[in-house]
């Protein structure tokens, strides 16, 4: 995987577009994913020993945790 991760769900079938964006942050590959339920973040864990809290809401900055 590259150094960005893009998220890409699903379209709706009735042809809505699917959500794209990419969050860049990290140094490796990304090699975990998690998202919240409440939609609102993703966490992703890196080969880079880094953790990043990502926010959907694109004026929130990103959080990066370092040597996990």
């Amino acid at each position: 995987m590259s150094k960005n991760t893009n998220i890409e769900p699903a379209g709706d079938p009735a042809g809505d577009p699917a959500l794209k964006r990419s969050f860049k942050g990290h140094k490796d590959a990304v090699n975990k994913v998690a998202f919240n339920p409440n939609l609102k973040q993703v966490i992703s864990g890196s080969n880079d020993g880094t953790v990043m809290c990502w926010n959907f809401k694109s004026t929130m900055r990103p959080f990066r945790f370092v040597g996990h």
